[in-house]
């Protein structure tokens, strides 16, 4: 069983349609729907994002594909 199968608002993302159709997909997500009351509204605003944090993610993630690849 997946996360998308379980924590509801993972599987909104545009990956369900890969999931559905059968195809591997991987989704980086910090659950935003459950973290920021203010998520796709008016709200939701780029000065509330954390940008150190959010480098920190992409370097991880860059480290793990390049990993992957070897």
């Amino acid at each position: 069983m997946s996360a998308h199968e379980i924590i509801e608002g993972v599987d909104w993302s545009d990956l369900a349609n890969y999931w559905k159709a059968g195809y591997d997909a991987v989704m980086v997500t910090d659950m935003a729907l459950h973290r920021n009351r203010n998520y796709h509204t008016a709200g939701d605003t780029a000065d509330r994002l954390n940008y150190n944090r959010m480098a920190m993610v992409v370097q991880g993630v860059y480290a793990v594909v390049v990993d992957f690849a070897r």
